[in-house]
């Protein structure tokens, strides 16, 4: 997904008058079909792209999205934000998902995303099991123009794993698993230069 910031007076005005948070033509997203396994990556991406244009927006997903049935406090802005998301999942999505879109008689995009991300985000052990191994277990990073961008992901993987199952990490071990991604010379470069009051942010600013 790929999002940008524009000006309110850029923004088309709905059939209602008010101004867009969000332009639809700006959000660039593969569609998502309903597959499980597609899932992890499409949210994260939709998410992003609705961040960088509307904080407001980003923020109501977070704050409902483990909630089945949110208690929806009705307020002006945050109805328009929501039939602004409504229509552009009912954009994104096609097959299975499509249909818990148009499920919704409401067309309260908040709405549908908590019904989503409790359909593809279950808490099982097993899905517990398989996202610790790939928290714990990253993929080593050969190129140095992709460390950011593996450093990034790796963080977005622990915090959902976090939030959704409480599973915390200290920074030790925070740090010895990004260390481990990295190539060797960097490796050896932020080994030599730790300190013993030295902080994950620290290490990943080193690594960066």
């Amino acid at each position: 997904c790929e999002g940008k910031e524009i000006g309110i007076r850029d923004r088309p005005r709905t059939t209602t008058g008010h101004k867009r948070h969000i332009y639809a033509k700006d959000i660039r997203c593969l569609e998502f079909s309903g597959k499980q396994e597609d899932w992890s990556e499409w949210s994260f991406s939709y998410k992003r792209a609705v961040r960088a244009q509307s904080i407001p927006a980003f923020d109501l997903l977070e704050a409902y999205e483990k909630s089945a049935m949110p208690l929806w406090v009705q307020d002006p802005e945050r109805d328009e934000l929501a039939a602004e998301l409504y229509d552009i999942l009912a954009m994104l999505c096609k097959g299975e998902a499509i249909l818990m879109i148009k499920a919704e008689e409401e067309f309260n995009g908040v709405k549908v995303w908590c019904k989503m991300f409790q359909r593809y985000n279950p808490r099982t052990l097993g899905r517990m099991v398989k996202m610790l191994g790939g928290v714990t277990a990253p993929p080593r990073v050969t190129k140095m123009g992709e460390i950011e961008s593996a450093i990034s992901k790796w963080e977005q993987k622990a915090r959902v794993l976090e939030r959704e199952f409480d599973q915390k990490f200290h920074d030790a071990l925070k740090m010895a698993i990004v260390i481990n991604m990295v190539p060797n010379d960097i490796q050896e470069f932020v080994y030599g230069s730790m300190e013993k009051d030295s902080t994950y942010d620290a290490i990943v600013t080193k690594i960066k």
